[in-house]
């Protein structure tokens, strides 16, 4: 199989042959009409030409940050580099590419460290996509921001593989942050199924195929129909070498798992996944994976298996042992966070559980001390609601101020989860606020009288906020003991 399949259309043709002809690249370049260059299985990269323009399509193994070419005039130079560039003729590209488009844009790549050279000269799909990217990959924007980028992207280009590219990098980040393919369920995931299953029908190919698996992991329950399909296509590419994207694979099947609440299959899919981004050196991956594991390790653990506890602490550990905080801060914080919520869900006795909570309230300072709240205020409302959980739950003790801390935390929480952008999130805070209300200490009738009331109107939000059975219950619940309460003063 040639390195290089490359789509003519028939008015640039004969243009593009006379540019190609000019070097001795026969045996690296596969010259087919525009409509035979659907992906086939392997590495070759391709490029389409066609209306004067030449679009690289993706990178579909995983072999570098998962940025995208923008459409190139269809230059001597824009060609040719681009060959050129893609056989690893690094010097070459640049050489005859100097008075083109191309030139800037190799030069960012081979020289630039922050990537913001793939953003800065672009606009609409490719704007998008790149920013998107470089935002998840460097954690250099807002989720939301993110998440908003990718679905801008989403619907900016009509170019099925372009499409389908932007939305496995967009399945990746849901993946790591424990989204849902859309912002809502109802409206975004037949869309995100639709575009997957069209583009899997339009060039069958084993890429797409994996996708359109993601696509039914997140349906519940999990149609049987997915396993198959999840082994056809990790055989596929077990026999391609492509091991990185095996472990991506074994990532999603993992998740699938954990949906039907399969913990002990999915912890050994994982360690799959850890064995060979292990081998493959890839660090990054490496620390996801600890993480994925540590996550349903803890998942399995609050569902009857508590011996799990100890073992999620170490995968959370074994990650923070392959970086340091400087090099890594973001994922430093997230992985305190978690740890600060499981030291505070540790089974033991009471002696030994106030130990724990102390461990705790550092890993949850730790991550404070990284999610401030101007620069990443979901990640430090999440950390405040988590950490004053843990603070009511904590060991009783007679100096403790841990209820008024809680509060604190829970209002500063309520102060970014608004009832506009995340009710669900603000209604479970809310809940938390009256239960930490109910223990804490009034100094006189007339504390006692605004608590009562200030917890009456946030019952009332919480109930009207969603539609979630479990929420409205307990909001229910809530507001009958303040009325009881209420009748008892009256009473007495």
């Amino acid at each position: 199989m040639k390195d290089i399949r490359i789509g003519l259309s028939d008015t640039e043709k004969d243009f593009a042959l006379d540019i190609l002809s000019t070097f001795p690249l026969a045996d690296s370049l596969e010259i087919v009409p525009i409509e035979d260059t659907v992906r086939n299985s392997g590495r070759q990269r391709y490029i389409e030409v066609d209306h004067g323009l030449i679009v690289l399509l993706p990178e579909w193994y995983n072999q570098s940050t998962p940025f995208l070419f923008p459409p190139l005039p269809l230059t001597s130079g824009n060609l040719l580099g681009l060959v050129f560039h893609l056989l690893g003729l690094s010097e070459d590209a640049l050489q005859i590419s100097q008075e083109d488009k191309l030139y800037p844009l190799l030069s960012g790549l081979y020289l630039g460290e922050d990537h913001e050279w793939m953003v800065n000269s672009l606009d609409g799909y490719h704007f998008c996509h790149n920013r998107a990217v470089l935002g998840f990959y460097h954690h250099s924007e807002e989720q939301s921001t993110i998440e908003g980028l990718f679905q801008d992207a989403l619907k900016q280009t009509g170019h099925k593989e372009l499409r389908a590219f932007t939305l496995r990098c967009y399945k990746s980040f849901c993946n790591q942050t424990g989204r849902i393919l859309g912002a809502n369920w109802a409206q975004d995931y037949p869309l995100a199924e639709g575009l997957v299953t069209a583009a899997y029908h339009a060039h069958d190919t084993e890429d797409l195929k994996a996708l359109l698996s993601h696509s039914q992991t997140h349906q519940l329950p999990i149609p049987t129909s997915v396993w198959p399909t999840f082994e056809d296509t990790l055989t596929f590419y077990r026999d391609s070498g492509a091991e990185l994207i095996v472990a991506e694979l074994l990532n999603d099947m993992a998740t699938a798992r954990i949906l039907n609440g399969d913990y002990a299959q999915a912890v050994q899919l994982i360690d799959e996944a850890i064995f060979i981004y292990s081998e493959e050196a890839v660090t990054e991956l490496l620390v996801e994976m600890y993480i994925a594991k540590g996550a349903a390790l803890h998942q399995w653990a609050k569902v009857g298996a508590p011996q799990q506890y100890t073992l999620a602490v170490s995968c959370y550990q074994q990650a923070l042992g392959l970086f340091s905080k400087d090099e890594a801060p973001y994922w430093f914080a997230d992985i305190h966070h978690r740890l600060g919520v499981l030291y505070a869900e540790m089974p033991e006795e009471q002696q030994k559980r106030a130990i724990w909570a102390a461990v705790s309230a550092s890993s949850f300072q730790e991550a404070l001390g990284f999610f401030e709240r101007d620069l990443y205020p979901v990640e430090y409302a999440t950390v405040c609601h988590n950490y004053a959980t843990a603070l009511i739950n904590y060991p009783a003790s007679l100096k403790s101020d841990n209820i008024e801390k809680a509060l604190h935390m829970l209002n500063e929480a309520l102060a970014i989860r608004d009832e506009h952008s995340m009710p669900r999130e603000r209604a479970m805070t809310l809940l938390n606020y009256l239960e930490a209300s109910w223990e804490a200490n009034n100094i006189n009738t007339t504390m006692e009288s605004v608590r009562i009331k200030d917890m009456s109107q946030k019952a009332a939000e919480a109930a009207r906020l969603t539609d979630d059975p479990f929420i409205t219950s307990r909001a229910q619940q809530h507001l009958a003991s303040i009325e009881q309460l209420e009748i008892q003063k009256t009473d007495a």
